[in-house]
């Protein structure tokens, strides 16, 4: 059994690793977050601080004991860089969520800290495992491929009120909700030669990539109005479709032991790494650049 400990675990996305790290049959250890032990109240195995020099400690106290031999991060954007420092620091290798950092400056200082502590650090990038994957490339020609990649999820003004309303704080739309998509679309398909950016505000992002063999026509946004009429009529407040060379992949569904999966390679040594990380975060800066 590996031991474990994760920063944010009160958050929507620390249940999926909760989730991994009993369904690998490893142990929780300690687990962090600003407010009390109410989402994950039914995880009964780990120590739950909301001071954070005190979670530090006991970790630093756990490790002239035992082994503490991860340290998630689920926090939030912009406090990746420095709990993945402090990871690394404290002698664990690091999991961290999506976006891993925000610029390829710091993902070169962590290259520097994984060979100073001996340690590494691994990347939440669970569509690469999903189904849609092999679909997508059974479906795929050599020449001319076509594919619309739409994304939409609906937030309320307490999205925007949070952090992750604040670039400053979540980098921006496609930092936070579509990094995963677009480093599928690297992934699958090597390096963006062109891009058209045709929209780019706080709420929606849509744009075309031009790949050596296939065009990309692609859509993101957290505004309701954007959903199709048909989800409206029915409460559904998300979609999410891939139409690929005019045929329709199903992508609805299949996301529920993605980080049970990430979670195995992981600990096999055959997680993603930081150099998987480089492209899309790249890439989405310089959309972000881009003046709209």
């Amino acid at each position: 059994m590996k031991n474990f400990s994760i920063i944010g675990s009160e958050g929507y996305i620390a249940r999926r690793h909760f989730d991994a790290i009993q369904r690998t049959k490893n142990n929780l250890v300690f687990t962090y977050d600003k407010i009390k032990n109410n989402a994950q109240k039914n995880i009964n195995a780990a120590n739950h601080f909301t001071s954070f020099n005190k979670f530090k400690n006991a970790v630093v106290k756990f490790q002239k004991i035992k082994k503490m031999d991860y340290l998630v991060v689920c926090s939030p954007n912009y406090r990746h860089f420095s709990h993945i420092k402090l990871g690394l620091k404290l002698g664990c290798n690091v999991i961290c969520e999506k976006p891993l950092v925000e610029s390829e400056k710091k993902i070169n200082t962590l290259r520097q800290l994984e060979r100073k502590y001996k340690k590494k650090v691994f990347c939440i990038l669970q569509l690469r495992l999903h189904k849609v994957l092999s679909i997508l490339r059974k479906r795929i020609k050599k020449n001319n491929n076509s594919i619309k990649l739409f994304y939409i999820t609906p937030r309320d003004q307490n999205y925007l009120k949070s952090w992750k309303g604040e670039p400053s704080k979540s980098f921006g739309l496609l930092f936070n909700i579509g990094i995963h998509f677009i480093d599928l679309l690297i992934y699958l398909f090597g390096d963006v030669i062109k891009k058209n950016i045709l929209i780019n505000t706080p709420s929606k992002i849509k744009g075309i990539f031009f790949f050596k063999n296939c065009i990309v026509n692609w859509f993101f946004s957290i505004n309701q109005k954007d959903l199709p009429k048909k989800l409206l009529k029915n409460n559904n407040l998300s979609y999410r479709s891939i139409v690929c060379n005019s045929k329709k992949i199903d992508f609805s569904s299949g996301f529920e032991n993605l980080h049970i999966l990430s979670y195995k390679k992981i600990l096999a040594n055959k997680g993603f790494v930081l150099d998987d990380c480089v492209k899309s975060i790249n890439l989405i800066n310089d959309i972000n650049n881009v003046k709209n």
